[in-house]
């Protein structure tokens, strides 16, 4: 192994989960959360070993045949296996969860019926991502490895070292259900499968409503109700109701100075956070920031966002809240767990700040009852405002089989089980039977087929405790839109949905770049050299000039030529190159 793939994947271990993938996430979501650590990679201590197949090498176990010779092997129906099979799987687990993950009941319900016990090795937070880079260092796998798996991931550890096996064959001849997915959802497959044209994962898919797009801007209506208010519509507008937010004592505790009109955390655009709800205001400048600093113009050339001019103006604008004291600059400091309680305590002391679902994202039923959306914010000229909006919501990456694997055919038709709609559902929400199902008849419809979510939290656990008890984060799964409306009815999150279809859409960026692209080998092992460095030294800049410990127009020139000296534009070049292939598979289908 040379010390430039060495060097490498010591950089790839910091980039896997920063453009997908969950940790602890709110009811409904398959997002990158802020509610606990995240499950990143952390930086490899070890290249792995170097016996690896090379080249066009085909690794073991890529085919069917010692399926067919397996005798206890089904390759249809139920059981999976006639005799118990065990299969290894290293994945990370949700903060509440069981340490033993087979104390889940949905995941005792799936050994009943398949025949195939898990031996779980699971960890939380950043824990997960020691042993992930141990283990990936080390020459020797577990059967399936869950969580972590990006494209970037695919290319080096599937495409070019053959760690990770293909696992068209096992979809191909047993995956059933997972086949009917497809057929419903075309271009899912072309989603997942990477620039040599294999699936080396199996998709997570969660197409729920409140999947179109992250965090959003949320304000206390209810002050602006006090205070003779209407919901701002431009940022003049915006600019004027945090000024009263800050000049008057609005949760009435009698001081006037603990209000903060504005709060965003750790960073400007989400990178490494969970979305911040600051996009909101970069969409007024008209342009779609995202974790990735990528979009596409018109003429589907891509582009960095963090080099472009409306970024900068917008910057400037930021700035100018911050200097006025409208926007709290202590969040760039803070953590996801220090805010959730701040937020949470009564009275409310936050104007407005970045959330996943106002539904669940607070402890009390106030919260929703006196915070609203934000709409569209027009521009300083009166400009119309961008948003992001997924095309292709909740697609996701799980279940990579190694080539440590023997019977990669019984774990797949294992992962088969899972992408059973209703199996599915038991994945993201939580058990529909059992001692203590999180998932019960929806008596708001009561049309007999809709569920809704439980309430009824069992003595001792908090709302999120019983969904980590409940669900299995870990697994692959397809829950499409249209299942959902027909079978699940999460109706705290009715409102997040009508935002979305009602207000953002009309406002969607025209041009669709995915957060994850299929680069080719070559292509990933320039792009996870210089990636990190530059986001970080991206989102630094900006959070300085926000602050106030920069100046972004005196600065600009010099910035630009970092980034520049940095290989900014490398990764413009692959990314477009990436970008090319993506719409020309999609187009396709």
């Amino acid at each position: 192994m040379n010390k430039k793939l060495a060097l490498i994947l010591a950089v790839l271990m910091l980039l896997t989960i920063c453009l997908t993938a969950c940790q602890s996430t709110p009811a409904g979501s398959d997002t990158p959360s802020q509610q606990g650590g995240s499950n990143e990679p952390a930086k490899a201590t070890e290249a792995p070993k170097s016996d690896e197949p090379k080249g066009d090498e085909t690794p073991a176990g890529t085919g069917t045949e010692d399926a067919e010779g397996d005798s206890n092997f089904n390759p249809t129906g139920w059981p999976v296996c006639k005799e118990m099979e065990t299969i290894h799987v290293l994945c990370s687990r949700s903060n509440y969860a069981p340490d033993d993950l087979n104390e889940l009941y949905i995941v005792q319900q799936a050994e009943a019926i398949t025949n195939v016990h898990i031996d779980f090795e699971s960890y939380t937070g950043t824990t997960y991502s020691e042993k992930y880079n141990i283990i990936l260092a080390s020459g020797t796998y577990p059967d399936v490895i869950s969580d972590g798996m990006s494209p970037l991931m695919q290319a080096m550890y599937g495409m070019q070292q053959h760690i990770f096996i293909p696992q068209d064959p096992y979809v191909d001849a047993y995956m059933t259900n997972l086949q009917a997915l497809f057929d419903k959802k075309p271009a899912l497959r072309a989603y997942i499968s990477c620039a040599d044209g294999n699936m080396y994962t199996l998709p997570r898919l969660n197409e729920g409503g409140w999947m179109q797009s992250g965090n959003m801007l949320i304000i206390n209506n209810s002050w602006m109700d006090d205070l003779g208010l209407d919901m701002p519509s431009t940022l003049q507008d915006f600019e004027a109701v945090l000024k009263a937010f800050k000049e008057n004592d609005c949760n009435g505790n009698g001081d006037a100075n603990d209000e903060v009109p504005l709060y965003a955390l750790l960073n400007l655009v989400g990178y490494n956070s969970g979305n911040t709800g600051l996009q909101h205001i970069f969409g007024a400048f008209g342009i779609n920031m995202s974790a990735s600093y990528l979009d596409v113009d018109e003429n589907g050339k891509v582009y960095f966002t963090g080099m472009d001019d409306r970024y900068k103006d917008a910057v400037r604008y930021l700035r100018k809240l911050a200097d006025e004291g409208l926007l709290s600059t202590l969040g760039f400091s803070s953590d996801w767990d220090t805010f959730n309680a701040a937020f949470n305590q009564e009275p409310y002391v936050y104007g407005c700040f970045g959330i996943w679902e106002i539904g669940d994202g607070f402890t009390s039923p106030n919260g929703p009852i006196e915070y609203d959306f934000v709409q569209p914010l027009k521009g300083l000229n009166g400009e119309d405002p961008v948003f992001g909006i997924e095309q292709y919501p909740g697609y996701n990456y799980r279940w990579v089989i190694t080539r440590d694997c023997e019977k990669p055919y019984i774990a797949d038709r294992y992962a088969d089980y899972w992408f059973q709609p209703d199996q599915s559902l038991t994945t993201i929400e939580g058990a529909i039977d059992g001692p203590n199902p999180r998932l019960i008849p929806c008596t708001v419809c009561n049309n007999g087929r809709a569920l809704m979510v439980n309430t009824d939290v069992p003595e001792g656990m908090t709302i999120l405790m019983f969904r980590d008890n409940n669900f299995a984060s870990f697994f692959p799964c397809g829950c499409t839109r249209e299942y959902y409306d027909e079978r699940l009815h999460l109706h705290f999150t009715d409102r997040k949905v009508q935002h979305i279809d009602n207000d953002l859409k009309p406002y969607a960026d025209k041009s669709y770049i995915p957060g994850s692209l299929n680069y080719t080998v070559e292509e990933a092992e320039r792009v996870n050299q210089i990636l990190s460095d530059i986001r970080d030294y991206t989102n630094r800049r900006g959070v300085e000039w926000v602050s106030g410990t920069g100046d972004v127009d005196a600065d600009w020139d010099a910035y630009i030529a970092e980034l520049k000296a940095m290989g900014v534009e490398d990764y413009v070049k692959h990314s477009q190159s990436a970008y090319d292939r993506f719409v020309e598979v999609m187009n396709r289908k």
